[in-house]
């Protein structure tokens, strides 16, 4: 709905650049984790009590501190060459709205405190929160101030969004702050031991996730750029259920060592569905929010087939995070690289748009095979649960 209102309301060439900085945004947040926060959520699953989770949440929730700050100030590094590289203008915005992006990396932390603690809806509902109070920004800009959107306001109006709803989570998981050095150490072992691996590999295969729009806006003219942006927003819904499966199972087979195959046929019969159904109703849609950007009716298919296969690796990804298998998500991820670093300069610098789409299709292909390899072999694998220490012998 956010990205539909400002798709509405900014035109062609300012929603452009909005969907450029939304990728660089999550591509350097993606450098801001280090390999600390999924083993911190392993650990918080493993614990034996509810005072015990919170303590390790407390770790990782002060753990990000600094490195939300370490984000800020790389954004505003990042903001001064951006409009000498790209087509669109985005530096300027960047820059000034970047002592706000504070919380862009934090979405990963939700997602491994959601893991930790079992609660699965705890991720989705800051993304919700923050969604919801941008909604109310925009309201209030537009109708009741009756300014004129642009770049900025919008950017600056999602990063404290984010950083509210961030907070909001902060307090409805209740941390407890104490023996923070021991935790850390212990958070710093299991990051060695294979978080190091495993953030390798999702550094590689969130980066070359957004390459398509950062090569697109490249080398495409603003409208294309526009359109892409527009259907991986509407495509990334048909992820989330695979995402929330993923999570409520993260902390059954952190424990169990098992993974459960009956999460894989709803989430591809509900991709498939949701995939015709949107190809069905994009053309009214579009026409409704701007039709310059109809090209995204011949998107739909090949991102929305891609994010039905996104989101069974989800849940593999889940799996091999539980297992602890950090090897198996670095070499997952340099077979995604490999598929980008192929495909997208093949397919997007002659095809524009629609060959960015079907690259990513096919990369995430490339991708599943990967994961499904790994997860057959992990799962034959005998299995021994590590429980943290208890706060007693600490």
């Amino acid at each position: 709905m956010v990205t539909a209102v400002v798709a509405a309301e900014l035109s062609t060439a300012a929603f452009a650049a909005f969907t450029l900085s939304k990728s660089i945004l999550l591509f350097v947040a993606a450098f801001f984790e280090f390999g600390i926060f999924f083993p911190g959520a392993r650990l918080t699953a493993l614990a034996d009590s509810t005072a015990e989770r919170r303590r390790w949440l407390g770790a990782l929730l002060l753990a990000y501190v600094p490195l939300g700050v370490m984000f800020s100030a790389t954004m505003a590094a990042v903001s001064l060459v951006v409009d000498s590289i790209f087509t669109v203008e985005a530096g300027t915005a960047l820059l000034i709205t970047a002592p706000l992006s504070i919380a862009y990396p934090f979405g990963l932390v939700a997602l491994a405190i959601s893991q930790g603690i079992g609660r699965p809806y705890l991720q989705p509902l800051m993304t919700l929160a923050a969604a919801g109070l941008t909604l109310v920004g925009l309201w209030m800009i537009l109708d009741v101030t009756n300014h004129d959107l642009n770049l900025t306001l919008v950017l600056a109006l999602r990063a404290v969004s984010l950083l509210l709803a961030a907070a909001l989570l902060a307090y409805l998981i209740r941390p407890i702050f104490s023996q923070l050095r021991t935790r850390w150490r212990r958070i710093w072992s299991e990051t060695r031991r294979w978080g190091l691996q495993a953030y390798a590999g999702r550094l590689l295969s969130v980066g070359t996730y957004n390459t398509d729009v950062l090569i697109l806006g490249a080398f495409a003219d603003s409208r294309q750029l526009a359109a892409y942006g527009l259907t991986v927003a509407g495509a990334s819904l048909i992820r989330l259920p695979a995402i929330g499966l993923g999570t409520a199972l993260y902390g059954r087979m952190t424990r169990s060592g098992a993974l459960d195959r009956r999460a894989f046929a709803p989430v591809v019969v509900w991709g498939v569905l949701a995939t015709l159904v949107a190809a069905i109703a994009a053309g009214p849609i579009v026409d409704q929010l701007n039709p310059d950007l109809s090209e995204v009716r011949s998107l739909i298919i090949p991102l929305g087939l891609a994010a039905t296969a996104a989101g069974v690796t989800s849940i593999l990804n889940a799996y091999l995070n539980a297992r602890a298998a950090g090897r198996a998500l670095r070499n997952t991820s340099l077979i995604l690289l490999g598929a980008n670093v192929l495909l997208n300069p093949a397919l997007i610098i002659p095809f524009g748009a629609l060959g960015a789409a079907f690259a990513s299709l096919l990369a995430v292909l490339a991708n599943l095979a990967g994961y499904i390899y790994y997860a057959r072999r992990i799962s034959r694998s005998p299995y021994t649960i590590e429980q943290p220490r208890s706060s007693t012998n600490e």
